[in-house]
C-alpha cells in the first residue's frame, strides 16, 4: 500500500492556496468542533478558525467552591476576573454571548468579561447583570482598549435578551448611560427578547426610543382565568418605532 501511495503521489494535482483556504473557511464554519480542528492544522489556519471559534461565547453559571469564597474573603483579587475572559486578542472576534449570573459575587467577573469583548451585537443575561453592564459601560479605561486594540465597548450592540423578568429598577442603572462616542447606550437597542414573564410584565420601552422587535412569552401575558385578551404591557403597542411583536412559545 506504501508503495502504491508513493507511486500515485506525483500525479496528485497540488490544489491552489485559494482552494484551499476556501476549504478550511466551509470547514471551520460548519460546527466549533470543526473550527477547533482547522485551528490545530497551522498558525496560518488557525487564524482562519479563530472567527468561528470565538463568534458565539457562553459562560454557564457555576457556584463558588470552598476555596474560591476563602479567597474572596481574604481580597478582592482572589475573584480573579481574568478567568471568564477568552484568550488573548479573541475577545475582539465575539460577537453574540450568553452570561449566566450566579450571585452578586460574580458582577466583577462579568465586567471584565464585557470589557473583554468589546465588539458584541446580542447579549444574552439576566437582570442581575444588567448592573455589571452599566458598570463595564462606565468603565472607560484607556488601559483595557489598548490592551484589546478594539472599539469601545458595546458601541455595536444592537440587541438583548433578558433570560428572566425584569422590574422598573433594574434597567435604573443603564438609564442616561453614554457610550464614548457620545449616544445614549439604551437608544442603539433595537431587539429585545424577554424569556420568562411570569411574575412581572415590565418591558422597558420607554427607555428604549428606536426598539423595532419585541419577542414575548406567550403563555405568560395569558388572561389567569377564563379568555379575555392578551396582558400585553402597558403602551407597547403605541410604541412609535415598533414594527413586530413576536409572541414566543416554549
Amino acid at each position: 500500500i506504501a508503495m502504491e501511495v508513493q507511486t500515485l503521489r506525483p500525479h496528485v494535482p497540488q490544489l491552489p492556496i485559494e482552494l484551499v483556504l476556501h476549504i478550511l473557511q466551509l470547514t471551520a464554519s460548519i460546527s466549533p468542533t470543526s473550527a477547533a480542528s482547522v485551528a490545530l492544522v497551522s498558525s496560518w489556519a488557525r487564524k482562519i478558525a479563530l472567527p468561528y471559534l470565538f463568534t458565539t461565547l457562553i459562560r454557564r453559571s457555576r457556584p463558588w467552591t470552598s476555596v474560591e469564597l476563602s479567597s474572596m474573603v481574604k481580597s478582592l483579587s482572589g475573584m480573579s476576573p481574568a478567568r471568564w475572559r477568552p484568550p488573548m486578542h479573541c475577545g475582539c472576534l465575539v460577537r453574540h454571548m450568553w452570561t449566566e449570573n450566579v450571585d452578586i459575587a460574580s458582577r466583577t467577573d462579568e465586567r471584565a468579561l464585557f470589557l473583554s469583548c468589546p465588539n458584541i451585537e446580542d447579549l444574552v443575561l439576566a437582570p442581575l447583570s444588567l448592573r455589571a453592564l452599566a458598570d463595564a459601560l462606565l468603565h472607560r479605561s484607556s488601559s483595557t482598549e489598548q490592551a484589546t486594540d478594539c472599539p469601545t465597548f458595546a458601541q455595536n450592540l444592537w440587541s438583548l435578551t433578558l433570560t428572566v423578568h425584569t422590574f422598573r429598577y433594574d434597567w435604573h442603572p443603564l438609564v442616561d448611560v453614554r457610550l464614548a462616542n457620545g449616544s445614549v447606550f439604551l437608544h442603539n437597542i433595537t431587539h429585545l427578547r424577554i424569556l420568562d414573564m411570569k411574575i412581572s410584565s415590565y418591558v422597558p420601552h420607554a427607555h428604549l426610543p428606536n426598539l423595532t422587535h419585541v419577542a414575548l412569552p406567550y403563555l405568560d401575558l395569558m388572561p389567569n382565568i377564563g379568555g379575555g385578551i392578551l396582558r400585553v404591557p402597558d403602551r407597547l403597542l403605541d410604541h412609535p418605532s415598533l414594527q413586530v411583536l413576536v409572541l414566543t412559545l416554549d
